[in-house]
């Protein structure tokens, strides 16, 4: 049986059997669930993180005003047992994935390997995913991207602590993740070939082209079958404000705002791959966007 907190959420019945066998009553977690639910997805994801290793439990419990230390609790924090955290940790999840409901999708089904090691732990293993990733984005060097690998592969535990803390685990992360260094390692490695493949694809496609596969596309649509507000949508803009358009984009393509829509980034390299898999240069498809999406939404009104 669910309970409804006073957010309107309904406890999973694991979760409150947790609750009576520790002896926490609802109220004293009610406000944790209401911050954690005002959060933006990639600092309450860290915090959920956070929740995962022992020397910075204690930080995270804090921003949900909790603690596991009876000492603190006379400062303004509700106590609650250690063995309670996790269960919490999970709660919290899955609750903010009612409401965000793309929150740490596909991190279990594109990375079944390491999902299965980390067992079945979505939040280990969206982490582990993001600092690899970070780590790809911000070394393209080879040599440094071997190292790694070598280093988590390797058969003394000081090489493979070493790798973890490259790839810039804290030292209580990389302790808890060293008998993992394995399958983290061969996460790394496919992350490194499908880098490496599409930085070949892109070489590719910044080539001068000798024919455009779009050519003739707007002889295709009849104009007449579109509304007034799709042909407005059409329009283009000049040429000087979609260069500025376009340089302001490329100056804000860091590290940091593809880790935090990491979800589109794999949607749009997923249709990338799709497009090339049917012989259609992506590059050319997007030069051709104003005249492509004309035609779909030409396609669409006479469905």
């Amino acid at each position: 049986m669910a309970s409804t907190t006073m957010h309107g959420m309904k406890f999973r019945t694991k979760f409150l059997k947790k609750l009576s066998e520790t002896g926490v009553a609802e109220s004293i977690i009610a406000m944790a669930f209401s911050v954690a639910m005002e959060m933006d997805e990639n600092p309450f994801f860290w915090l959920l993180w956070k929740l995962c290793f022992e020397p910075c439990k204690e930080k995270a419990l804090g921003q949900l005003w909790l603690t596991t230390n009876v000492d603190s609790a006379s400062e303004g924090l509700e106590f609650i047992p250690d063995e309670l955290v996790r269960p919490l940790r999970n709660e919290l999840r899955y609750q903010y994935q009612q409401v965000h409901k793309s929150f740490l999708k596909g991190y279990d089904s594109n990375n079944e390997e390491l999902y299965n090691a980390m067992g079945k732990d979505i939040i280990l293993t969206a982490g582990i995913c993001r600092r690899l990733f970070k780590y790809l984005m911000t070394h393209k060097s080879p040599e440094d991207r071997s190292k790694v690998i070598f280093l988590l592969n390797s058969d003394k535990e000081n090489n493979v602590f070493g790798g973890l803390r490259e790839i810039a685990f804290t030292k209580a992360e990389a302790e808890v993740l060293l008998p993992k260094a394995g399958v983290i390692a061969s996460a790394f490695e496919k992350m490194v070939a499908d880098d490496t493949e599409t930085q070949k694809h892109l070489a590719q496609e910044r080539a001068p082209m000798t024919s455009k596969p779009f050519a003739g596309l707007g002889e295709m649509i009849d104009t007449s079958t579109l509304s007034d507000a799709s042909t407005e949508a059409e329009e283009p803009q000049d040429e000087e404000s979609s260069q500025d358009e376009a340089e302001e984009t490329s100056s804000k393509l860091d590290a940091r705002v593809v880790l935090d829509n990491i979800k589109c980034f794999e949607q749009f390299y997923g249709a990338v791959s799709e497009l090339r898999k049917a012989g259609i240069d992506p590059f050319a498809a997007l030069e051709e966007e104003t005249k492509i999406q004309a035609l779909i939404s030409s396609v669409v009104a006479l469905s």
